[in-house]
């Protein structure tokens, strides 16, 4: 049977529940003035000095990572806000475990593909064309996802934390999406003519539907899933991020989120061609209402690929050039874009530019070490969700069962949608792989207690 929390565990608990609601006030803060989520962040700084608990520090990291306040607002950047949570999380952390004298790592099942992956980049930024730049960018982008990776896997360890975490991502999500449906409604969506986009990182529309569908899904299973005033809350949530997704006009991001909706209506519907067609219809609709034939994409031709889908597949002959150039440990690390005009072939788009697919992306950057490696992280990820959403009925209606139960979904989609977008070294794969060992540690844990 579980046991009723106390004591410290109590009082840790609680101040999660806070931050939930820290985090949807901000929420709704955020449409009034872009700086609003860094409440959430300062909120969970107190709660995290309160109860000295690196969880808390890594919501703070969590919520600047998926808000990026300082892009709205360029004054506070120079706090470095991401990177005093990140690292005063992971200190606090090692801290704790010192203190309690557990040295101890969460034990996951993404922990060896990872460490091959991180030896893969490594050496591919050696060995590659510019080791300078890549090192640079290893420092700056490889090793906090090191660091988010490593606070997700060892303090997401109980259900309340995990809905928690999942909530917080809910609600950054959410402020996003509804910017993007703000700059649609005003006439302010301008990227490639009518298409929404924030500033910053996301500047990019293709980008901004990736960092929403990482809890796209998880909205629509709440919907599909949740009773009451529960499935309520997941209708708002799901007009505000699936909307924002529209907003971006992305390919990737609607073929995501239609991969992604194939499982859940598994739960309801038996029939796989029913399904199959209602994809179909729900893909053509999707397309019809984020407007694609408004896209200012610059086709070439009535008849011919439009040049951003033509600049697509010129940069993926590319990146297969790169990996039969160099198939051990590729051209070296985020060295894509200044390799594509050695390795290209007769393209629309000059000058340097990205894979727009995060396989190609991964192989031809860190050869097949590195790929074989990236596709193990996925695999064992994967495989963990799927464990946790099929090993039992979650018929009760808790949050806990809903975020168990799309987790695969939420990795489905994003798998999807990287087919098109250049996302393999972008945080928000490795935050969902360090999402989907947690769950696994959490349901083994869950299934333990309630085994006779």
């Amino acid at each position: 049977m579980m046991t009723a929390p106390t004591g410290w565990k109590r009082v840790e608990l609680g101040a999660g529940a806070l931050a939930v609601v820290a985090a949807l006030g901000t929420g709704a803060l955020a449409l009034v003035h872009p700086a609003a989520p860094l409440a959430a962040v300062v909120g969970c700084v107190i709660a995290a000095v309160a109860v000295r608990s690196p969880f808390m520090l890594c919501l703070a990291f969590i919520t600047v990572l998926f808000t990026r306040p300082a892009e709205f607002v360029p004054a506070i950047g120079v706090f470095q806000i991401g990177k005093l949570t990140s690292l005063g999380a992971l200190g606090l952390l090692i801290l704790s475990k010192v203190v309690r004298q557990d040295l101890t790592w969460a034990k996951v099942s993404t922990n060896l593909p990872l460490i091959g992956l991180t030896l893969a980049v490594f050496v591919s930024s050696q060995l590659g064309t510019d080791r300078g730049a890549s090192m640079a960018t290893f420092k700056d982008v490889f090793v906090k996802i090191l660091i988010v990776y490593a606070l997700i896997v060892n303090t997401v360890d109980t259900e309340r934390k995990y809905v928690t975490f999942q909530m917080a991502i809910v609600v950054a999500c959410a402020f996003i999406g509804a910017y993007g449906l703000w700059a649609q409604i005003t006439g302010t969506a301008s990227i490639e003519g009518s298409r929404a986009a924030l500033v910053g990182y996301l500047g990019d529309p293709n980008d901004m539907a990736m960092t929403l569908l990482c809890c796209a899904p998880f909205t629509l299973q709440g919907v599909s899933s949740a009773k009451g005033w529960k499935r309520v809350l997941f209708i708002v949530l799901a007009l505000l991020i699936v909307g924002g997704v529209l907003t971006t006009q992305s390919r990737g991001g609607i073929l995501g989120t239609a991969g992604a909706s194939y499982f859940i209506a598994r739960d309801r519907i038996k029939s796989r061609a029913v399904i199959v067609a209602g994809m179909g219809v729900l893909i053509v609709t999707a397309a019809m209402a984020a407007g694609l034939s408004q896209r200012a994409s610059g086709a070439v031709g009535h008849d011919e690929v439009d040049e951003s889908a033509q600049g697509r597949l010129d940069a993926w002959d590319a990146g297969f050039r790169m990996v039969r150039a160099k198939p051990v440990f590729g051209v070296g690390f985020s060295r894509f874009a200044d390799n594509y005009e050695s390795y290209v072939v007769n393209p629309v788009i000059w000058g340097k530019h990205e894979t727009h697919n995060m396989y190609i992306k991964c192989a031809s950057e860190t050869g097949l070490v590195g790929f074989a490696a990236f596709m193990a992280l996925l695999g064992a990820a994967l495989l963990s969700a799927w464990g946790a959403r099929t090993r039992r009925s979650y018929t009760e209606n808790t949050f806990y069962d809903i975020a168990a139960r799309s987790q695969f979904t939420n990795l489905v989609a994003v798998g999807i949608a990287a087919f098109f977008l250049s996302a393999c070294w972008s945080w928000f794969i490795y935050i969902l792989a360090a999402q989907a060992a947690a769950l696994g540690n959490i349901d083994a844990k869950r299934r333990a207690e309630v085994s006779p």
